[in-house]
């Protein structure tokens, strides 16, 4: 009897804030992506993006926290190991492929090393890609400032070039050719409010299966963390527009060092999303109910170096003093 092909497995990565779960979201809902099955890797000790994803999708999703290259690497091994073997023996709905996303500051080559380094995974999974994404407004800063963001790329396949939209498109058709520039022979698509389909993202894959570009795919980095996180409950209702003014003065008074925040908050309207990137821009906006594996309310606070805590512990004492929101 022929054994079965190997599962299809896509790597979704990309610096933190770049739009990896907003692209997922909108491929978990097309016909082109049915059958996946998605495990999220996040930085931080309370994990937030697999509550954006339960909402949007029927796709079963599954958390492992930690960075995938480093403290995480068993974990997603072992993760993926049980999965072959619970669809196999129809404990899950079966799944084509796995969407592994991962947190952004992984690199991607220890991850590609460890699906390839033998036993259940190396037998029964196939990496068929690294997507990178790369935010169109702050992605030349991060190349520049993280060895994580450009070891992102020295990976990819395919790049996404996300919030075009809030580039314009001078800024967006600059980053794109830079890209191309730097990672020659990589395909760049141009996303617009999350508008790259799933479709051709498979698509791009399939054509460029036979002749991919060589690069540092699974060079031996000593990875040592750019970037620290800490996490801030906000167990009571907030107001959501006072939360965001907040989180807008916040964002200017730690930029250049603070890298992102995000979160689930409870505002007076039921629970709410908070998500602000490196450039400040600070987003909150109505979620359902989260379900039963929801995340704590809180936020987490992203930072360079250790300043993480130090970030926290200031946002928490803005919002104290905001009229006792927090």
């Amino acid at each position: 009897m022929a054994r079965a092909e190997p599962i299809p497995l896509l790597l979704l990565t990309g610096f933190l804030g770049s739009g990896k779960t907003t692209l997922l979201r909108r491929w978990l809902a097309e016909p082109a992506f049915a059958g996946t099955m998605v495990v999220v890797n996040e930085l931080g000790e309370v994990g937030f993006d697999h509550a954006l994803l339960a909402s949007s999708t029927d796709a079963p999703v599954l958390v492992g926290n930690g960075c995938a290259c480093c403290t995480a690497s068993e974990d997603l091994a072992g993760t993926l190991e049980r999965l072959f073997w619970d669809r196999l023996h129809r404990r899950i709905p079966r799944f084509e492929r796995i969407v592994v996303e991962t947190t952004g500051i992984a690199e991607p080559g220890p991850i590609l090393e460890r699906i390839a380094s033998g036993g259940i995974v190396a037998e029964r999974y196939r990496a068929a890609g690294v997507v990178v994404t790369v935010d169109a407004g702050m992605g030349e800063e991060q190349i520049a400032s993280f060895p994580e963001a450009r070891h992102q790329l020295d990976a990819a396949d395919i790049v996404v070039l996300t919030k075009a939209d809030r580039a314009g498109p001078a800024e967006a058709s600059l980053q794109s050719n830079r890209l191309a520039e730097m990672w020659p022979g990589v395909p760049v698509l141009v996303s617009h409010q999350a508008d790259v389909p799933a479709a051709a993202i498979l698509a791009a894959l399939d054509r460029g299966e036979a002749h991919r570009p060589h690069h540092d795919r699974h060079g031996h980095h000593h990875h040592e963390p750019s970037v620290s996180s800490a996490f801030l409950p906000l167990p009571a209702p907030v107001d959501a527009a006072r939360l965001a003014a907040v989180l807008d003065r916040f964002a200017n008074d730690w930029r250049g060092r603070l890298v992102r925040a995000k979160g689930l908050v409870q505002a007076a309207t039921g629970f709410a999303t908070v998500q602000m990137a490196g450039d400040g821009v600070v987003a909150v906006e109505p979620l359902p109910a989260p379900g039963p594996d929801a995340p704590h309310l809180g936020l987490t606070v992203m930072a360079r170096g250790g300043e993480a805590v130090l970030a926290a512990r200031d946002l928490a004492a803005r919002l104290r003093a905001d009229d006792g929101i927090s």
